[in-house]
């Protein structure tokens, strides 16, 4: 079983770095999407005629540390539904990985990422929504 986390950003510079090491710690690897979803097309201005992030949110993806390895990184640019992101994320699972999907400014504790990660590990749920 892989633990992979899928991180759908737009413009999150104000978080992302902190978020990364949050999660790259506990993950097997780590899918970016980055792009402007329908709503969010409609909803900002902030964004490249490419679809993607105007604030510094690509250039931070792209030189965080990653010596494991675990980090791909996918530029979707625009798309039109926010599971269009998702189905990305889902590309590369085999039977039996987990992902734990989050957008680029959600923030979770270390000892929750891992009480996630050992409950997915020990039961034969397929999918895991908890409040915040």
């Amino acid at each position: 079983m892989s633990f992979v986390v899928g991180l759908k950003v737009l413009n999150e510079k104000d978080y992302l770095q902190e978020i990364l090491q949050q999660f790259y710690k506990h993950c097997d690897s780590l899918l970016i999407v980055e792009g402007a979803d329908s709503y969010m097309r409609k909803a900002t201005s902030r964004i490249s005629s490419e679809g993607l992030s105007t604030d510094g949110t690509t250039e931070i993806i792209k030189s965080f540390p990653d010596p494991e390895g675990k980090i791909e990184y996918a530029p979707m640019g625009f798309y039109q539904e926010e599971d269009e992101g998702i189905q990305r994320m889902m590309q590369g699972l085999k039977a039996g990985d987990v992902l734990w999907t989050a957008s680029g400014d959600e923030f979770f504790f270390d000892d929750d990422i891992i009480k996630v990660k050992e409950y997915m590990e020990t039961t034969s749920y397929l999918t895991l929504e908890f409040p915040f």
